[in-house]
C-alpha cells in the first residue's frame, strides 16, 4: 500500500491551483513537506493556502506516484508554473528520459487525419521519441496505438476512477502494450468538464515538440498549443484544406505563427534544434524486417505490430516512394529510394 504524506496529499486536490515553482527554483522542493508556515508564505503561497497544507490528512492507497521532491519527477514539466504537486503512474516514467512529443488533435477527426496521426507516431516512436496525448478517441488513440510501448498518456482523472468501458479498453491497450498512464489527480478522482482542459497542460509540459494534426475551431487541441506556446515548446500544425472544419483550428494556428509539419523527418529537425538527437531513423526497423515480397502477416510475426498498425505504416511508406505494394497484402523495399534533401 502506497500512503501519501498529509503535505502531498493536501496539494495534490489542489492540482492546478497551486504554484510551487517558486520551491523548484529555490532549490528548496525536497524540503517543502517540512517547512512551517512563514517559510511557505515566503515562497509565494497565500497563508489559508499554507494552512491547508499543513494540516491535510494522509491518502492511503494511492498507487504509484512521484512528488515535486522526487528525483524521477519528469523534468520538463517539474519546472513549469503550477506543475502537479503529484504525479500518479501506471507504467515507467523512464519514457519520459527520451525525447517527447506530443501528438493532439480533434475527437471528430478524419479518417485521413487519423492515419497521418498514426503516421507520425509510428515514425517518431521508431526513432526513439516518446508520444505523448491525452487518450481521447480520435487523433489522440491513434496516435498512442501506433507507438506501441513508446507512449504516455495524460489522464483527466484518477486512475482508478471508472471512465466507462470504451475508455478502460483504451487505457488497458496502453497498458498491454507497454506505456504509462498517468495523472494528476488522486486516484478516485472523478473526470469533469474542467478537468480535460486542465490536464491539457500537463501533456504540453511533458513534450519537447507538441504537433496538432487536426483541430476544429472549439478543439481542447488548440489550449495544449497555447499552454505549449507559453511553456517556450516548438508547436507545429499539420496543414488542412481550408474547405474542411477539421482544419479551421490549424489554419489559425498557422496564421498565429506555428511552424507547417508535412512529414515526419519536420518533426526530427525540429527536435535536432532543440538539442535532442533520436536513436534511429524514422521507419528504419520495418525496411529492415520487410524483405523482397514480404506479406503483412510475415511482418507482424518480425515485428510484433498489429496489422492495421503495419497496413497504416506500409501505406504512408508506399507513398513516401521507400516501398513497393506488390500483390495483395504483399510488399518488398524500394530498390532505388527517392532522394531527400
Amino acid at each position: 500500500m502506497s500512503t501519501i504524506s498529509p503535505f502531498w496529499a493536501a496539494a495534490a486536490a489542489r492540482s492546478g491551483r497551486l504554484d510551487l515553482s517558486a520551491a523548484v527554483r529555490s532549490g528548496r522542493a525536497g524540503a517543502l513537506a517540512s517547512l512551517d508556515l512563514p517559510a511557505l508564505v515566503t515562497l509565494g503561497l497565500r497563508p489559508a493556502v499554507a494552512k491547508q497544507l499543513l494540516t491535510g490528512a494522509p491518502t492511503a492507497d494511492a498507487g504509484t506516484h512521484v512528488t515535486l521532491a522526487h528525483p524521477e519527477y519528469p523534468r520538463r514539466l517539474r519546472v513549469e508554473a503550477h506543475a502537479p504537486p503529484v504525479l500518479f503512474h501506471d507504467g515507467p516514467l523512464a519514457l519520459l528520459d527520451d525525447p517527447c512529443v506530443a501528438i493532439v488533435g480533434s475527437r471528430r477527426c478524419t479518417p485521413g487525419g487519423r492515419r497521418f496521426a498514426a503516421m507520425l507516431a509510428a515514425g517518431l516512436s521508431a526513432a526513439g521519441v516518446t508520444i505523448v496525448s491525452g487518450l481521447a478517441y480520435g487523433i489522440d488513440v491513434a496516435a498512442h496505438r501506433a507507438a506501441g510501448a513508446r507512449t504516455v498518456a495524460v489522464l483527466g482523472h484518477g486512475l482508478r476512477w471508472s471512465p466507462g468501458s470504451a475508455a478502460l479498453e483504451r487505457m488497458s491497450a496502453v497498458h498491454r502494450a507497454g506505456g504509462t498512464l498517468v495523472s494528476e489527480f488522486l486516484p478516485d478522482h472523478p473526470a469533469a468538464r474542467w478537468t480535460f482542459p486542465q490536464r491539457n497542460r500537463v501533456i504540453a509540459g511533458l513534450a519537447d515538440l507538441v504537433i496538432v494534426v487536426e483541430a476544429n475551431q472549439r478543439s481542447g487541441a488548440l489550449i495544449t498549443a497555447r499552454l505549449a506556446a507559453d511553456m517556450g515548446r516548438d508547436v507545429m500544425v499539420v496543414p488542412g484544406s481550408p474547405w474542411s472544419p477539421a482544419s479551421v483550428g490549424c489554419l489559425s494556428l498557422l496564421h498565429s505563427g506555428a511552424a507547417p509539419l508535412t512529414c515526419v523527418e519536420d518533426a526530427l529537425r525540429a527536435l535536432a534544434l532543440c538539442g535532442h538527437s533520436p536513436v534511429a531513423s524514422p521507419s528504419d526497423p520495418l525496411l529492415e524486417a520487410l524483405g523482397p515480397g514480404c506479406s503483412l502477416t510475415e511482418l507482424v510475426a518480425r515485428t510484433g505490430r498489429s496489422h492495421g498498425e503495419l497496413a497504416t505504416a506500409m501505406a504512408m511508406l508506399e507513398l513516401e516512394g521507400r516501398v513497393v505494394h506488390e500483390t495483395g497484402d504483399h510488399y518488398a523495399p524500394r530498390t532505388n529510394q527517392p532522394t531527400r534533401t
